[in-house]
């Protein structure tokens, strides 16, 4: 059906002109923050008006200010007892930023009402900054200075200026419906919406995007940094009626459905990410870069440029194969296996020193795919850290370990370890298994020792308790007994086992040894060492006799 101008002024005759309140929530928690003011025109006959006909008919008609001061003060009015934290974002049209006398009216109509000014946020559209800029810099001046914030309306869509926003004292960016309808569909459109974003936060300003019908909508926004929201999702227009429900309506949060860690990194603005991550690269204990999809460096810091041996500035825009030819083909395989979307860690390589003269270093990297909004792998997050030093560490602890092994067999005692706090038995030496004769099955705690069947020289069965190791475990003291045992052919051998407890650093029991000593073949040891020394003594005395005989013998035939 036509509307004409007489629609319209018969409509603001008859006061058919009503606000309608759309609410703006907070994205991540779906707390409410305000609502948008939009105007419904009824007729006595023939149904609505829609608001794009009647308002442009009322701009054209010179009726914009008439039917703005009637929207405004019942928005007022209606809104006059929503709580503090509350704001009303009301819609101002471009005929009327020409106007000097508009923040005056504004004022007027809030104290009329007794709506604060500081929860008011107006609306002015691209389009409504061309006609007269000082003009509407002057006017948007004066309100911002009663204490009204203000909106920069569907940013992108008219004569977009980033001229504008600095010279206008905006506080907030709405993105416009249909950059959010299109960024679901292609790349170019959530690149657009994340560029809004993040011209908004660079600039302190909070970002609303309008229109927002889906959750997948609200979870794209979420990810791509926008804090607010308002569409069919979280409530359509409403009649003043409605205020007191949607204000106590249970909030629609989608926090849960994105993970944990992006939400996290959403919190804070771009410039204020950018020096915490700038931080966290400088202080970092390992080296750290980002390299696009086509393995050029985005950024790194200078602990990674140190041990790629070149500047920060020399990494910058180029690939790594330029910049570490050498390495390069080494490592060439993680990075291809993280553009596939995989994740690389812990991967130990050995690198030529950047420095001549240098030996070769060991590097422990880790290859990190990073994924747009769209799921496509967009480059690598790489994480190395010099190991060097661990490498000839642990080379040596191995060399060190099999010098003790080999000490650890040679030695002529028998040798129990353990480890606390069960007192698993660990290891057991050759000589240990040669006194005991028979198989030793190492014990899995002080509670089996039982079954090594010891006895005392008196027939007392040794109780697992009772033995040296377990109550150097169990008493942290060192313990020495003569035991018996007695093998499988019949045969006793005593033993002489001395146990003590091993102590960390922080004198914690961690450990205990236990050595053990065959007496009896010591006794033979020593019995046949002392009939050895006794023949040896006896040759010895007999040479020494022989000898002196001898010389007798010549003396006495001596002419002399």
């Amino acid at each position: 059906m036509t509307v004409n101008l007489d629609d319209v002024r018969r409509a603001l005759d008859e006061g058919l002109v009503e606000p309608c309140f759309q609410p703006i929530v907070e994205l991540r928690t779906g707390r409410l923050m305000g609502f948008e003011v939009l105007t419904r025109c009824a007729r006595s006959e023939g149904g609505p008006i829609l608001p794009p006909n009647f308002i442009a008919l009322a701009e054209s008609g010179g009726l914009i200010q008439r039917l703005t001061h009637d929207v405004v003060r019942k928005a007022f009015h209606s809104a006059r007892n929503l709580p503090a934290d509350l704001y009303l974002s009301i819609n101002i049209s471009p005929i009327q930023l020409s106007d000097l006398t508009l923040p005056r009216q504004i004022a007027q109509l809030a104290e009329e009402a007794g709506f604060p000014l500081k929860c008011t946020v107006l609306e002015i559209t691209e389009s409504a900054l061309i006609a007269n800029v000082e003009r509407a810099k002057t006017i948007l001046n004066e309100l911002h200075d009663m204490g009204c914030r203000l909106a920069l309306d569907d940013f992108g869509t008219g004569y977009s200026s980033l001229s504008h926003l600095h010279s206008f004292p905006f506080d907030k960016l709405k993105i416009d419906i249909s950059f959010v309808r299109r960024m679901g569909a292609s790349r170019e459109g959530r690149k657009i919406v994340a560029s809004i974003v993040g011209i908004g936060h660079s600039l302190g300003m909070k970002t609303i995007a309008e229109g927002v019908e889906t959750e997948e909508q609200a979870e794209l926004l979420l990810w791509l940094g926008c804090g607010y929201a308002q569409g069919w999702l979280y409530g359509r227009c409403s009649s003043p009626a409605t205020l007191p429900d949607m204000i106590a309506a249970t909030p629609r949060s989608i926090a849960g459905r994105v993970d944990d860690g992006t939400i996290s990194s959403l919190e804070a603005l771009p410039a204020q990410r950018l020096a915490q991550l700038q931080a966290i690269y400088d202080g970092a204990p390992v080296g750290l870069a980002f390299v696009d999809a086509d393995l050029r460096y985005v950024s790194i810091n200078s602990r990674l440029a140190a041990l790629n041996g070149a500047p920060v500035a020399e990494h910058l825009g180029r690939t790594i194969e330029e910049v570490i030819p050498e390495a390069y083909a080494r490592i060439k395989p993680y990075l291809e296996r993280a553009l596939r979307g995989q994740v690389v860690s812990d991967q130990t390589v050995k690198r030529p020193s950047p420095i001549p003269g240098r030996p070769e270093w060991t590097s422990l990297s880790s290859y990190q795919p990073a994924w747009d909004e769209a799921g496509e792998v967009i480059g690598i997050s790489i994480a190395v850290l010099d190991i060097s030093d661990r490498a000839r560490a642990e080379g040596i602890l191995r060399k060190s370990e099999a010098q003790l092994r080999a000490v650890f067999e040679a030695v002529p005692l028998g040798i129990f370890i353990s480890e606390s706090p069960d007192g698993i038995v660990t290891r057991i030496n050759e000589e240990a298994r040669r006194i005991h004769k028979d198989p030793l099955i190492a014990p899995t705690s002080t509670d089996e020792y039982g079954e090594w069947g010891l006895k005392y020289p008196d027939g007392q069965v040794v109780h697992s308790d009772d033995y040296p190791l377990a109550r150097a475990l169990l008493h942290n003291k060192v313990d020495r007994k003569q035991l018996v045992r007695e093998r499988s052919d019949g045969s006793n051998v005593l033993m002489d086992v001395w146990a003590g407890p091993v102590r960390g650093h922080d004198g914690e029991t961690v450990g205990a040894i236990a050595v053990v000593k065959d007496i009896d073949a010591t006794r033979r040891i020593r019995e046949h060492l002392l009939r050895v020394m006794a023949e040896l003594k006896r040759l010895l005395l007999n040479s020494a006799t022989g000898a002196g005989l001898a010389s007798q013998r010549s003396v006495s035939q001596d002419p002399f």
